[in-house]
């Protein structure tokens, strides 16, 4: 791991890109060093770190070579190789950069330069972008480009919260057929998808950590998918299921993936699944949704009615007669923190994590879908990091807890007990007595404030870090969260939720915060 963080740091140091055929091949050696990279739980703080420093290596890759791209007037050997580098980091750019390479690309009337610029859009699963570029030119798109580049429609569905945009609905679009399908699997942004595939993922929401920042060892990411190409009237539909707050959906492998859903994902795989599995993997994916009643905040609860995110992978995995992964994390066994846990009911123990199938021996990692939300992402980790410190700090003042937490309790008791009252409250929110997720009353009360409250945090902390540390640096994510100006500002944007703990650490009177 070390001689790998040694080479992120020399591509950091760089200005510009000398020779662009042996960038390339630094960059695709990197990628495959990460995929390749011994994974154990001992180390997952150190995986963690790698992983916000992979972020941060790709996008500098990525500016170095854009930049190349933008300087040079080579429209043969060198643009070929830069092109490559682009695809090789499968890192998608602003809309804004993208549209000032398309504009150059399109003034060039080059048609190699063309082809190349359609084959990264394609990969970058950019089907607008892909058509709008050959606008410019007398052909037209090829029909494997536009399935290599996956879907035009996009969907309003965001990771984990209820759409009326039903399953039923969106698959009777032929639209969600249309992706790179062969024998190998499912071509989409840069990789090969196949039944069973993982998807670990940091999703596009702030405030969606809270429920893992108190397991031990922390969680490489906060939410699970798992791929399967569902059957819909002959035709094939690339899906990724998910458990949401109503039980278990399938979402279109373009829209897990897609900027407004997911941050940063990586793709994991079991060694050697024989392909019948896969087969056995898609029925039973298939049936999942009408099986799974609702969430459950216990991943250990035999109950598989309900269930957490990882817990769809396992029970998937059962389904299909494999082996499930081992339940190898817990939450913390900190004294503090678990007071503070028994104060709202919740004595789960052991935790199926996230962190559990990146280390898992049996399966390999495929590749990354990084959609260069990489601030963000810094931002919502030290917030995570710090709401686990206010846990173990100190007692909750249960009259110091933010006021919707007692109208919540009164809620979660009237849904639950199907009164008229309940049905009422739970209507806006597709809840029933019977999908109402599973857990504690207390835990149900408060989590979505404290995801609220993280929420807003992490956006004040998004405007000021960036500030706070040298972006020419590769960044040390645990020694940005010990830096006693990030602590201060941490401290500071976290207040509405340490206010309810006794024996907290106050920030410091100045604000850093707008």
């Amino acid at each position: 791991m070390h001689a790998l963080v040694r080479k992120l740091r020399f591509t950091l140091t760089k200005t510009d890109i000398e020779n662009v055929e042996v960038f390339h091949d630094e960059v695709r050696e990197i990628q495959q060093e990460f995929r390749n990279l011994p994974r154990t739980l001992s180390e997952t703080e150190r995986l963690i770190s790698l992983k916000f420093q992979m972020q941060h290596w790709r996008r500098k890759a990525l500016d170095l070579t854009l930049e190349f791209l933008m300087k040079t007037t080579d429209t043969s050997g060198q643009v070929r190789y830069a092109i490559q580098t682009l695809q090789e980091l499968a890192l998608k750019p602003s809309p804004q950069v993208l549209a000032r390479w398309l504009e150059k690309v399109s003034n060039s009337r080059n048609k190699e330069l063309i082809e190349l610029t359609a084959n990264y859009l394609a990969t970058i699963g950019e089907p607008e972008l892909l058509r709008q570029l050959y606008l410019y030119d007398d052909s037209n798109p090829a029909a494997a480009l536009l399935c290599l580049a996956g879907p035009r429609r996009k969907l309003p569905i965001l990771a984990n919260a209820p759409s009326r945009c039903s399953f039923k609905t969106w698959s009777a679009d032929p639209e969600f057929s249309n992706y790179a399908i062969d024998d190998q699997g499912t071509h989409y942004r840069g990789l090969v998808f196949r039944p069973g595939d993982i998807l670990v993922a940091n999703v596009d929401r702030d405030g969606n950590g809270v429920y893992t920042a108190l397991q031990a060892p922390r969680s490489y990411g906060f939410h699970l998918g798992f791929f399967a190409v569902l059957n819909v009237n002959g035709r094939p539909i690339p899906s990724v299921l998910e458990s949401y707050k109503l039980g278990v959906r399938a979402v279109p492998l373009s829209t897990f993936l897609a900027p407004r859903f997911s941050s940063y994902v990586e793709v994991c795989r079991l060694r050697d699944l024989p392909k019948h599995m896969q087969e056995k993997i898609n029925l039973r994916a298939a049936r999942m949704p009408m099986e799974v009643k609702g969430y459950n905040f216990d991943t250990e609860d035999p109950d598989r009615s309900f269930l957490a995110c990882t817990a769809v992978a396992n029970r998937l995995f059962e389904l299909a007669g494999i082996q499930p992964i081992a339940t190898k994390s817990r939450y913390s066994d900190d004294p503090q923190v678990r007071k503070n846990m028994d104060f709202f009911d919740f004595g789960a123990d052991a935790f199926l994590s996230l962190t559990d199938f990146i280390v898992d021996p049996r399966l390999q990692i495929i590749g990354a879908v990084d959609n260069g939300h990489f601030h963000r992402n810094i931002a919502r980790d030290l917030c995570e990091r710090r709401f686990f410190e206010i846990f173990r700090r100190g007692d909750i003042d249960a009259g110091a807890l933010p006021w919707m937490y007692s109208l919540n309790r009164f809620g979660v008791r009237q849904m639950r007990s199907g009164s008229m009252l309940g049905r009422l409250i739970g209507l806006p929110y597709m809840l029933t007595p019977d999908n109402l997720p599973r857990g504690p009353e207390k835990v149900l009360a408060i989590i979505e404030i404290y995801e609220h409250l993280v929420e807003v945090a992490v956006r004040r902390v998004d405007r000021k870090i960036q500030t706070l540390w040298d972006n020419t640096q590769l960044v040390d994510i645990d020694q940005l969260a010990s830096d006693p100006a990030v602590v201060d500002l941490l401290e500071e944007a976290l207040a509405p939720i340490s206010r309810a703990f006794n024996g907290r650490l106050m920030a410091k009177e100045h604000s850093l915060l707008p």
